[in-house]
């Protein structure tokens, strides 16, 4: 039976060297290195070398008595959790990192709710317990007030404790318990079913450093981790969640297969699979085959992006979006050499969304923040010898609508006819992009319905306020209309384009920006300070809780007002302080009005989008402005 588990933690909280021993301690790999010596399996990039943190998700393999598992190692650094959240959407069973020096931090709470979010079992093993201030005591204590009562200690299995929380997650095994008649078989089989039900979360402890304790969660791991039973019978499906180039710039794509085979020459749409390896760190073998349940790279995926799921190819939504833009220049290159190698790098890193202005002659790209704005000049210049550099970071804004209205489109040059009306209003925050079909719609046309949908989905669509992305927005198929003889491939593309852009004209839209939450940690002696400094940048701040002489504040803030504040932090603490900061979606934005007026976004000169539709008289088309459309609309007389 094959198994994935991905490992997670705050940065610095020691996964990497977990990692390592896992795979020492399970006879995977003969010598064991450290992030020290530079020689970890999964810290093989001399970037992550040179910085000490992981950059790359990165497997490795091992194998117990009765199942294959691949280990993937994961960032811990908050500029690269999309790296992270794509490496989750494939793992079995999460297996969350959290030191016991600095307990409970921002990102572990973020990889929890993220795990929580795809119902995945999960396990603990808090480490560096070896450390003279370690405080396992409260690191338990904060994971069930943090996270869930049910997070209990499994390193000693089955002493009074663990019994009676595995007994309280079912009613039949809480009476055996009580009357004295639990065995151990039926123990063990109810914890892996409260495990996987998400009603335990099993707790190791011990050092990655020393290896204390790794031999313990091996153990419980094979003995605790739900059976993953994927069918390798059933038509083959899997989902990417990493693209990459070898030394040879080789493309591969990392897959885990769902469900069936996947063979060499093996047709996948257009493209022919060529390879399938099975890496551990940087070294893989070839197989010939793969089955469900395997985490391979193949070669020969030409047409496939990182996160298409096959043969669905309809990707999961992100919860972590970039919340900064940035200009890129090159002194050593022209326009089109810097975009062709940015689209490489951005098939690596979907959520670069890298971006030409033709009219300011300017590409930007989408950034988490200053450590992969550095990482990706590196990048650059070890790989295609380019010398970039960044104009100042600016706020990514979104849109979205600010009530109700219905737009319509119309795509009628000549010979060409289409018309859709829709409603867009808006939506709960954090939920991008929802599409759904009126009842009565059409019914008969589900063709029709399923290219508008197709439409609505395959594109960011802009605001109207500042050109910024549409998010948070419900689109409702209210009417269509084709032509029998007329209606041509792309005319439906064309009004539902404009559909959605009359609509948000017509009702216009609210501006959303980033927030984030932070936590910071100071002597006691400056908690005033910070906390004056948190009202003065508008931040929503929990009381802060005392530890020893430190003291421990979080909240939310909006991202561009805490953005800068790691250095004053250093500054005004000399270096006794900490700060970690964490993407939360967005919210209305504090002060819509400045932005607006730093804007010089006209809705109406934006030839891309268009807010007006086309209609036909006297054999040619002709463009009629957003506010005429629904006069000469032929679906919204229908609708009347």
């Amino acid at each position: 039976m094959n198994q994935t588990i991905g490992i997670f933690a705050h940065v610095d909280a020691g996964k990497t060297t977990l990692c390592e021993q896992i795979l020492f301690q399970s006879h995977a790999i003969r010598k064991l290195g450290s992030v020290q010596n530079k020689n970890t399996v999964t810290d093989y990039h001399p970037i992550e070398q040179q910085r000490g943190i992981t950059v790359f998700s990165a497997q490795g393999t091992f194998q117990t008595e009765h199942r294959t598992y691949y280990l993937v190692d994961t960032p811990g650094h908050a500029d690269f959790v999309t790296e992270a959240e794509r490496a989750m959407s494939v793992t079995d069973v999460a297996l969350i990192v959290v030191s016991a020096t600095d307990g409970v931090q921002a990102h572990t709470k973020t990889f929890w709710q993220l795990a929580k979010k795809q119902n995945l079992p999960v396990f603990f093993f808090i480490n560096k317990c070896d450390s003279p201030i370690a405080d396992l005591t409260r690191t338990e204590t904060q994971l069930k007030e943090f996270f869930d009562e049910g997070c209990c200690d499994f390193s000693l299995p089955f002493h009074e404790n663990t019994i009676e929380n595995i007994a309280l997650t079912d009613p039949e095994l809480l009476e055996c318990f009580l009357n004295g008649q639990l065995q151990p078989q039926t123990l063990t089989c109810a914890a892996q079913k409260a495990i996987a039900s998400r009603k335990i979360f099993a707790v190791y402890h011990g050092s990655a450093l020393t290896g204390e304790g790794v031999d313990t969660l091996l153990a419980g791991l094979d003995q605790f981790c739900p059976d993953t039973v994927l069918d390798p019978e059933k038509p083959l499906s899997f989902q990417i969640y990493k693209t990459t180039h070898d030394e040879k710039n080789t493309r591969l794509s990392f897959l885990k297969i769902n469900s069936g085979t996947i063979k060499t020459k093996q047709a996948i749409h257009e493209d022919k699979i060529n390879e399938i390896r099975i890496y551990n760190g940087n070294r893989y073998t070839c197989v010939p085959q793969a089955t469900a349940g395997m985490l391979v790279a193949v070669t020969g995926l030409q047409h496939l992006q990182t996160g298409d799921r096959y043969p669905n190819a309809e990707q999961p939504s992100s919860v972590f979006t970039p919340p900064l833009m940035v200009e890129v220049f090159c002194a050593n290159a022209d326009s089109s050499t810097i975009l062709r190698n940015l689209n490489l790098m951005q098939e690596e890193e979907p959520s670069l969304k890298v971006e030409y202005n033709e009219e300011k002659q300017q590409i930007l790209i989408h950034v988490m923040g200053k450590i992969q704005i550095e990482i990706l000049q590196k990048l650059m210049q070890d790989r295609f010898g380019m010398e970039l550099t960044f104009g100042p970071p600016r706020i990514l804004y979104k849109e979205t609508p600010k009530g109700s209205a219905i737009g319509v489109g119309h795509y009628e040059p000549l010979r060409h006819y289409a018309e859709v009306v829709l409603r867009v209003e808006p939506a709960p925050r954090g939920s991008g992009i929802l599409f759904e079909y009126q009842p009565g719609v059409n019914n008969t046309d589900s063709s029709r319905q399923n290219l508008i949908r197709t439409h609505v989905l395959e594109k960011t669509h802009r605001g109207t306020s500042l050109g910024a992305p549409l998010t948070d927005t419900k689109i409702t198929l209210l009417a269509f209309k084709d032509h029998l003889k007329h209606t041509e491939g792309g005319d439906f593309r064309q009004a539902t384009y404009r559909a959605i852009r009359q609509a948000l004209r017509k009702g216009d839209t609210d501006i959303l920006e980033p927030i984030c939450t932070f936590q910071i940690t100071v002597p006691n002696t400056l908690a005033g300070k910070i906390l004056s400094d948190l009202q003065r940048m508008h931040a929503q701040c929990q009381p802060p809780q005392t530890l020893d002489s430190f003291c421990e504040i979080t909240g939310t803030a909006f991202f561009r007002e805490i953005m800068d504040y790691p250095q004053q932090l250093a500054a005004a603490s000399r270096g006794t302080g900490s700060i970690s900061i964490q993407p939360a979606g967005y919210d209305f934005c504090r002060d819509p009005q400045q932005v607006l007026a730093e804007s010089d976004y006209d809705p109406d000169k934006d030839e891309k989008n268009p807010c007006g539709s086309v209609f036909c008289a006297k054999g040619a088309g002709y463009f009629v402005p957003w506010n005429e459309v629904d006069a000469l609309s032929h679906c919204l007389k229908e609708l009347e």
